[in-house]
């Protein structure tokens, strides 16, 4: 039996916070992962944008989501401060008691209007209509979905991997993000493959969500065409 281990230290995780201002991303490449809830729990969508600074790669941009009505049950839970992470504008709270997927569809679209977005990258599982619906309204953006395998996850994982050990991706120590990372644990096939995963122990008080986007958006990245990719490098 395969067993899961911790896969992102977080001293590493904070080395690579640095400091991201999307105000000044209008028009870079970028590439999105979005993981969505069932009904009524967190829902992620990252993107990673070409960064101009000097030895980084890319720059993250976070976005979570959580009904309103469930967010005293959730933090009492999960023992995270959602409230303060909701007055912060960090976590966009929707009305009712399950997620609204058409604050995250109006979101995406607004991004893809002012990101020059490549692909966008979902699990198929719960992303259904809300990704038919975003294919109709982004003309040119690759929607694509990533399989929650290891074949599917390893390439993004792998890449975040690398990233994070050469300095070359900044998060902006978003504290969301940071609490997925100092949770999420890693199963490894025999072939050095990887596939994110929630702790085996009690999964109610771990979330993984904006990790599993992270990942995902990653995957559009590894897979870039290599013309562009040099062209945009020279």
């Amino acid at each position: 039996m395969r067993s899961s281990s911790r896969w992102l230290p977080l001293p590493l995780w904070d080395e690579n916070a640095g400091a991201v201002d999307e105000k000044q991303f209008r028009y870079r490449r970028a590439w999105g992962g979005v993981d969505l809830s069932a009904v009524s729990d967190l829902s992620a969508w990252i993107l990673a944008v070409e960064s101009r600074k000097r030895g980084v790669e890319l720059e993250l941009i976070s976005r979570f989501w959580l009904p309103e009505e469930r967010i005293d049950e959730l933090e009492q839970q999960l023992q995270v401060p959602l409230r303060q992470w909701a007055d912060d504008g960090l976590l966009t709270l929707t009305e009712g008691d399950a997620i609204d997927y058409g604050a995250i569809e109006k979101q995406i679209i607004a991004d893809c209007r002012r990101l020059d977005v490549q692909r966008i990258s979902y699990d198929r599982m719960f992303a259904g209509q809300l990704v038919q619906r975003i294919e109709q309204k982004t003309r040119g953006v690759d929607v694509v979905p990533v399989a929650q395998t290891y074949l599917g996850m390893s390439p993004g994982s792998k890449e975040l991997e690398r990233l994070l050990r050469e300095g070359r991706i900044h998060h902006g120590g978003n504290p969301i993000l940071r609490w997925n990372a100092s949770v999420v644990e890693v199963y490894r096939d025999g072939n050095d493959n990887l596939r994110p995963v929630k702790p085996d122990r009690g999964k109610s008080s771990a979330r993984i969500d904006g990790i599993a986007a992270t990942v995902m958006a990653l995957d559009g990245y590894v897979r870039r065409p290599l013309k562009r990719a040099r062209a945009a490098s020279a």
